[in-house]
């Protein structure tokens, strides 16, 4: 009797777990394709005509021969991001492959319009419609012509003009008027990016990358950015004034501990200005400054960032900087009120540079005899402040 019972009750939880897992499956299915739908539907007959001028900006702009390839849209992400006001975003990628060259393709549509697109070479080498310039001057020129005529943006002869006064045999900075041209060249890339400057402050641009002479990404943030305002109201020496009288006050803590004895070195104070938006896609100059402490202190804090409004000197924000990323200080009231976050990257890294080379020249015995940072928070350190979008 007993052995029938259990032959019964196995016999039944072999049936529970067969009736557990279709369900699981059916609720699985059912949760992908709503999941899809939800993502999918609201811009179905929208995306293929958006994700069509890619392929258009390919062929007209970037000079690929797309009969040569089997296009494929992998997948295409939609949504609404709010630092954007809640702008329409496309999010894609494409796979061109042929017998000789395979290319992944990313783009994003803000807008309704192409604002950026990176093509990544995965195999071979990318065919052409017509054979690219051995020259960057040649390339971009032809790239901005070809723009010109997809965009239909007349102020693009701006840009051609002031190309043609650029060396794009080195990194170069040249302005213009209100037109700023500046070249990043490296073994791997030569990038060329435009931006309006108004009193010294960049706003919106145009920038286009090249890899072995032939188009490799660009990036046009005009269409969704605008100029909340251009006024300069205090000074990088009134900046510097007013971010010294905050730091008197702010303190951090370490565990129990509470840190609020630290000394500034004046002299080697860094400063920048640079436009972020302080309402919805408008964007306003800030001064942004970092302050090297004459030591490392608790939590490995080696300098105060500050950031205020150059055209109200409002206070946006102080934190501690340390090899472990920003600490938060207390004892300071900050204007929180700003939609896109701080991009200070190549102005971060350039100071830490700069710091970090005092630091070792002046005082290393004396820096190995205390607290040494280790190689993962260096790491997590320099990932926090070199991550961009291209």
């Amino acid at each position: 009797m007993w052995i029938m019972l259990y032959q019964v009750e196995g016999a039944k939880q072999k049936m529970d777990k067969k009736l557990f897992k279709k369900s699981f499956a059916i609720v699985f299915m059912i949760t992908i394709i709503l999941g899809l739908q939800f993502s999918l539907i609201p811009f179905a007959h929208s995306a293929d005509t958006f994700s069509s001028d890619v392929l258009i900006f390919l062929k007209d702009v970037a000079m690929l021969d797309i009969s040569k390839y089997q296009s494929t849209l992998e997948g295409i992400i939609h949504d609404n991001p709010s630092e954007l006001g809640n702008i329409d975003q496309l999010t894609g990628k494409y796979i061109l492959k042929s017998e000789e060259s395979k290319l992944e393709v990313l783009f994003k549509i803000r807008n309704n319009t192409l604002t950026w697109c990176l093509v990544d070479v995965l195999e071979g080498f990318p065919h052409l419609t017509r054979s690219s310039s051995t020259e960057l001057t040649g390339n971009a020129n032809e790239f901005l012509s070809r723009y010109q005529i997809f965009t239909g943006d007349s102020g693009i002869e701006d840009y051609k003009s002031l190309l043609n006064h650029i060396d794009l045999t080195k990194n170069e900075t040249k302005t213009n008027e209100n037109l700023k041209c500046i070249t990043l060249i490296n073994p791997l890339t030569s990038t060329i990016e435009w931006r309006q400057t108004i009193n010294g402050a960049d706003y919106s641009g145009l920038s286009i990358s090249f890899k072995e002479n032939v188009f490799h990404a660009f990036k046009d943030d005009r269409s969704y950015y605008s100029i909340g305002s251009a006024e300069i109201n205090i000074s990088e020496d009134q900046a510097i004034n007013i971010a010294l009288e905050q730091t008197n006050s702010i303190s951090w803590k370490i565990g129990t501990e509470e840190v609020n004895n630290f000394d500034v070195v004046e002299e080697r104070i860094n400063t920048k200005l640079l436009t972020r938006s302080r309402d919805v896609l408008n964007l306003y100059p800030y001064w942004a400054l970092i302050l090297p402490l004459d030591d490392i202190y608790p939590g490995l804090v080696y300098a105060i960032q500050v950031t205020i409004w150059a055209d109200t000197a409002e206070l946006i924000d102080i934190n501690a900087l340390s090899y472990g990323g920003p600490i938060s200080v207390e004892n300071i009231e900050v204007n929180k009120n700003f939609d896109q976050e701080i991009q200070l990257d190549l102005f971060l890294l350039t100071s830490i540079v700069v710091i970090f080379v005092s630091i070792l020249s002046t005082g290393i015995l004396i820096f190995k005899k205390r607290v040494r940072p280790s190689s993962s928070s260096l790491t997590s350190f320099f990932h926090l402040f070199n991550q961009k979008e291209l």
